[in-house]
């Protein structure tokens, strides 16, 4: 039994707002720096340069492969992107998100490797994160997961949960694998003014094809904001709460327990010091069999604050955990970072079909593991 999990940083469509944090731009704070430009009476030849920087950087979302909406139809720019492949339909999306900021459309580059990382882990079992919509999930399986072999995922499940920009969790399963229940945990409060789970947080029992029952986790913590000093507090607290709910289960069912997703820290933070310094709970990645395309070059030899480990300098935001019975029958497990575009120095092994980091499938790798029956 192959389990993978992905955060496939949408299928389709991508909301601004998303866009423009993934590469790190503040729109908010350059509209208004240019606003105050333009309000000036005078402006000198550096003011204007400023301008068009400014500009350039707003008009970011269409420079990194990104179409902009220009109405509720497709246009002709959009179908050229995708070429032979068939659009989702067009009364499945909605080009605006919850707070009105416009989506745009993957380009088709991103939309392939997204596929052709998933293509190649191969798993029965895939936890996805970051998911738009349940009509993108079946399109996207339909159209572009199928294998060598024809086959595709016959079982898919999907919760959008709290979040207002279109980063539901899914789940895809292969034949003989079926849902037995699913629960989400995105009712549970922080405070009077907020949900836990920015996202979601899901739990999966699955029937296995031999009629034994996996539990899965499906978890998307919130991001660490280094300007908002309680992100850190929000994480722990989100740790906390999952932890309790994995120890409850681990008190009845101790083999085929897994929790997987972005959890967004590395390993060593105290973040998620209740999750990770449990001696019931084990680290994927820690596993003496972890299989991973090691950095090239002098990155090799180094070990970066926050990755996931030495010459494999990536930052650590996805994790794999499982219960020790569980850990012991690992037969093996990795981390596929071929659809990830290389970033600063460090350097490893991608798809030829990614020549820029427009055309990488996600930030984020796939991470699978193997467990024996």
């Amino acid at each position: 039994m192959k389990i993978a999990t992905f955060n496939i940083q949408n299928i389709f469509m991508r909301s601004e707002v998303l866009i423009f944090q993934d590469y790190g731009i503040n729109r908010s704070s350059l509209t208004e720096e240019l606003d105050q430009l333009l309000r000036q009476k005078e402006r000198t030849p550096a003011h204007y340069d400023k301008m068009r920087l400014i500009a350039s950087r707003l008009d970011l979302a269409q420079e990194i492969n990104y179409i902009p909406r220009t109405n509720l139809i497709y246009s002709s720019h959009l179908n050229r992107q995708f070429s032979n492949k068939t659009l989702p339909d067009k009364s499945t999306i909605n080009w605006k998100d919850a707070y009105g900021f416009s989506r745009r459309a993957i380009g088709i580059e991103a939309i392939e490797n997204k596929a052709r990382v998933i293509k190649e882990v191969n798993a029965d079992i895939l936890v996805l994160q970051e998911v738009e919509s349940r009509m993108a999930l079946l399109q996207f399986n339909d159209q572009y997961l199928q294998n060598i072999s024809g086959e595709k995922y016959t079982n898919i499940t999907y919760m959008p949960g709290n979040d207002s920009f279109g980063r539901g969790l899914g789940l895809l399963l292969k034949k003989g694998y079926e849902v037995e229940s699913l629960r989400t945990y995105a009712n549970i409060n922080l405070n009077t003014s907020r949900k836990l789970f920015e996202k979601d947080f899901q739990e999966y029992r699955v029937m296995k094809p031999n009629g034994n029952r996996i539990i899965i986790f499906n978890a998307h913590f919130d991001e660490i904001n280094i300007e908002d000093c309680d992100s850190k507090k929000i994480i722990k607290k989100q740790s906390k709460v999952t932890h309790n709910i994995f120890k409850n289960i681990l008190l009845n069912e101790t083999e085929n327990v897994f929790l997987m997703g972005s959890l967004n820290a590395p390993r060593y933070s105290s973040s998620l010091a209740n999750l990770l310094h449990d001696e019931e709970i084990k680290q994927v990645v820690k596993h003496s069999k972890f299989n991973v395309d090691f950095d090239r070059g002098i990155d090799a030899a180094y070990y970066s604050l926050g990755a996931f480990g030495k010459g494999v300098n990536l930052k650590q935001k996805d994790h794999i955990l499982t219960s020790l019975s569980s850990y012991n029958r690992i037969n093996s497990c990795g981390l596929n970072r071929k659809g990830v575009w290389p970033q600063k120095k460090s350097q490893w092994r991608t798809y030829k079909t990614i020549q820029n980091k427009n055309q990488s499938a996600s930030k984020h790798p796939i991470l699978w593991v193997i467990v024996d029956p």
